[in-house]
C-alpha cells in the first residue's frame, strides 16, 4: 500500500532542504544591559569579565545568525567570524 500523494510529496520536499556539513562557529557578545535576560535564554554563555555575556553560535545558516543577532540591536556585538560580523552590519545599512 503507497502513502497518500501529499505524504510522498511531504517526504520529498524534506529531503531537498540544504544541510551545512561543517557550521560556522560565531561569538557575539551581549552588552550587560540584557546579560541576565541572555543568560537564561542561552545558559551555556560565559561571563566576559565586563559584565557583557558572550555566547557561542553554531551557524548553518547565514541569514538565520544575522536575524537572531540583529533583534537585540546595538546591545550585541559580533566578534567573530568577520564575515558574519560584515553580514549583520550589511543588514542595518540596507
Amino acid at each position: 500500500m503507497l502513502p497518500p500523494a501529499r505524504a510522498r510529496c511531504a517526504r520529498s520536499r524534506t529531503a531537498s532542504v540544504p544541510r551545512a556539513n561543517d557550521p560556522v562557529i560565531a561569538k557575539v557578545a551581549f552588552s550587560a544591559r540584557i546579560a541576565r535576560w541572555l543568560k537564561e535564554r542561552y545558559p551555556n554563555g560565559q561571563d566576559a569579565g565586563d559584565g557583557r555575556y558572550v555566547v557561542t553560535f553554531p551557524v548553518a545558516d547565514p541569514a538565520w545568525f544575522v536575524r537572531e543577532v540583529l533583534q537585540y540591536g546595538a546591545e550585541a556585538k559580533v566578534l567573530e567570524p568577520k564575515g558574519l560580523r560584515e553580514a549583520v552590519r550589511g543588514a542595518i545599512g540596507s
